[in-house]
C-alpha cells in the first residue's frame, strides 16, 4: 500500500443534509468495486477513530462511513431544534442512504450504538428494507437490558442529564470534561507512535483535540439517558443479521440478553464469535488489527457477488 494512502484525510468529504453540516469518508474497493458497505459507529466516536476498519473492509466492497449529528465533526440536532433521539438518528441515517446509494444495495455494519441506529432506521423506513443485504453488529445492542449498569450509575446518568443537558450549564462544564490534559491522557497510549510520525506532528492536535471538542455534550448526555429505556424489540425485520462479539474484557454488554433481543428484532439471526482481538484501541488505525475483527463467515458474505 502506498504511503499516501495511509492518511484518511484524502478520502473525507463534507456533506450538508437535513440542515446539518457534516462529513463522510468514502474508500473505494479495488477487489470488489460492485459491493457497497456502510459503517455506523458508536457513541464518542468519529471517522478517524475507525479508519483502520474502513481500509480493512475495503477488501470486500466500497466503504462509506459518515459522522453522526452531535458526534464527531458534525453539527448537532439542537441546531435545527430537534432532540438527539433514536427516531431522529434513524431518520438521518435513512436520508443519508437515500442520498448516497439511491438504487444500490448495501451491507450495513454497526458498532455499539450504531447497531441501535440501524435497527431503528429500518423499523421506521419499510421502503429501505429491500435495499439492505445484511445487518452486521460489532458489540451492538438494541435494548436497555443489554447493558451491565449498576443502579448508582443509572442514577448518576439521570442526574447528569437533568443538571447539565441544557444551556448554559453544558457550555460551562464542557471545557472541564473535555480538557486538553484529559484528552491527552485518554489517547496518548492508544495511538501508534509510528502513525503519528507518518501523518505529521499536527495529527494529535487536529484529530484528537479539535474533533473531540466539537462533540456536543448535550447530545452525549441525552443519549446516555435515552439508553436507560432503549427497546427496539417491538418490530421484527426480515433481514440477515450477524452478531459479532469481540472477546473484550472491558465490555459492559450482557451478551446473552443481547442475543435474545436480536433474535426478536431480526428473523434471520446468526452469531459469529471473534476471539482474535482482545482489546480494540481507542483509535483503530491499524487495518491488520481491524481485519481480525471480521470473522471468515462475514468476509465471505461481504465479498459475495450480488
Amino acid at each position: 500500500m502506498a504511503k499516501k494512502n495511509i492518511s484518511p484525510f484524502n478520502h473525507i468529504d463534507s456533506i450538508y443534509l437535513n440542515g446539518l453540516d457534516g462529513r463522510f469518508i468514502y474508500y473505494p474497493s479495488k477487489q470488489n468495486p460492485r459491493n457497497n458497505i456502510l459503517v455506523v459507529y458508536d457513541i464518542d466516536s468519529n471517522i478517524e477513530k475507525w479508519w483502520g476498519l474502513v481500509i480493512a473492509l475495503s477488501r470486500f466492497g466500497n466503504v462509506t462511513m459518515m459522522d453522526l449529528p452531535g458526534i464527531g465533526g458534525m453539527d448537532n440536532f439542537y441546531k435545527i431544534k430537534k432532540l438527539p433521539s433514536m427516531i431522529n438518528y434513524g431518520n438521518y441515517l435513512a436520508s443519508f442512504i437515500k442520498l448516497r446509494f439511491r438504487r444500490k444495495r448495501l451491507h450495513l455494519i454497526g458498532i455499539g450504538y450504531g447497531v441501535a441506529i440501524i435497527t431503528a432506521m429500518l423499523q421506521q423506513n419499510d421502503d429501505l428494507v429491500g435495499k439492505i443485504i445484511s445487518v452486521n453488529s460489532i458489540n451492538g445492542y438494541i435494548h436497555h437490558d443489554d447493558f451491565i449498569v449498576s443502579k448508582f450509575n443509572k442514577f448518576m446518568t439521570l442526574i447528569n442529564y437533568y443538571l447539565f443537558c441544557k444551556l448554559p450549564l453544558s457550555s460551562l462544564i464542557k471545557p472541564f470534561t473535555l480538557s486538553r490534559s484529559y484528552l491527552r491522557d485518554k489517547y496518548t497510549s492508544s495511538i501508534n507512535s509510528k502513525l503519528v510520525k507518518e501523518l505529521g506532528k499536527n495529527f494529535i492536535e487536529k484529530f484528537i483535540y479539535d474533533l473531540e471538542k466539537e462533540a456536543d455534550l448535550r447530545t452525549r448526555l441525552f443519549i446516555y439517558k435515552d439508553l436507560l429505556s432503549l427497546d427496539l424489540c417491538k418490530k421484527q425485520l426480515n433481514i440477515p443479521f450477524k452478531q459479532i462479539n469481540l472477546g473484550l474484557s472491558n465490555t459492559k454488554l450482557a451478551n446473552k440478553f443481547a442475543e435474545q433481543h436480536f433474535k426478536i428484532a431480526y428473523r434471520d439471526y446468526k452469531f459469529l464469535p471473534s476471539k482474535l482481538v482482545r482489546k480494540v484501541p481507542l483509535v483503530l488505525n491499524d487495518p491488520k488489527v481491524a481485519l481480525k475483527m471480521i470473522p471468515n463467515r462475514l468476509r465471505n458474505d461481504l465479498k459475495a457477488k450480488l
